[in-house]
């Protein structure tokens, strides 16, 4: 089975493909045509909606060593007073650690964990894991340019902003029939930033 870094890294492998395209369809000097526009649009979602499902799925995975460690966090505190029948029900089963995992997954399930603040929540209220900004901006400076972890939650937090400018309006500019121009080296960038914060998570949470 495979875990959900590698799920991660099969999911970016389809953003390279869409990224790609870009030359296929394009090819020529000049402002993109719409449609490749929107290949670079839909490249970003899905990086997006990659790191999100890591970050949950790498959580989740997390938490039968949270209980041997004892390291749960305040949230599942909170679930278990909200619904004690159903959290002490696991106290006799030999699989408890992986149905709690699972009760966890449910009440998760509802999230997205794209922001940097809903990351770091996720991460310390649940299993008590610090951010992974630092070790992102680590990440990342080895590529040559330096970074630091502001810049990165700065920038994962641009970068999801825009993911939802363009899954909730289009990408439209305001009062416009048109859409805001989007560009291959900043779609690129995004999916490197991507990738080097969902490296970092899985680091953190492994």
């Amino acid at each position: 089975m495979a875990t959900p870094y590698e799920v991660f890294n099969i999911t970016m492998g389809r953003v390279d493909g869409l990224l790609g395209l870009h030359p296929v369809l394009h090819g020529i000097a000049g402002r993109p045509r719409q449609h490749v526009s929107d290949v670079m649009r839909g490249a970003l979602v899905l990086s997006v909606a990659a790191l999100d499902a890591l970050v949950l799925d790498s959580v989740v995975a997390a938490i039968p060593t949270a209980v041997r460690d004892e390291t749960l966090g305040p949230k599942v505190a909170k679930w278990v007073k909200e619904e004690p029948e159903t959290f002490l029900g696991l106290l006799s089963d030999p699989e408890a650690a992986q149905k709690l995992s699972e009760l966890c997954r449910v009440k998760l399930g509802q999230i997205t964990f794209q922001k940097v603040a809903m990351i770091e929540g996720v991460m310390h209220d649940v299993v008590r894991r610090g951010p992974p900004w630092t070790r992102a901006a680590d990440i990342l400076s080895a590529g040559g340019t330096a970074w630091d972890a502001d810049g990165v939650r700065v920038k994962l937090d641009e970068i999801v902003e825009r993911r939802h400018r363009i899954a909730h309006s289009g990408d439209m500019r305001p009062n416009s029939t048109a859409t805001q121009p989007i560009q291959l080296p900043y779609v690129q960038e995004a999916a490197r930033v991507i990738r080097g914060v969902g490296q970092a998570v899985a680091e953190t949470l492994a």
